[in-house]
């Protein structure tokens, strides 16, 4: 190709259905785990802000 095309890669290892089922394959590749470990801090961080005085909100 002469010309550069940008590609985006999507793994999916679980998705939901047009009926509304949850479908799971087999995560072959470990990222899901990587994906958790690398996300953990931001997770705790949103679990924990609706005990902020300013974050309140988000428990509603």
């Amino acid at each position: 190709m002469t010309k550069r095309v940008p590609v985006a890669w999507i793994y999916l290892t679980a998705w939901m259905t047009r009926d509304q089922t949850i479908q799971f394959r087999n995560d072959v590749y470990s990222q899901d785990e990587q994906l958790l470990e690398a996300t953990a801090e931001e997770a705790a961080f949103f679990s924990n802000a609706a005990n902020h005085p300013l974050g309140a909100h988000l428990a509603q």
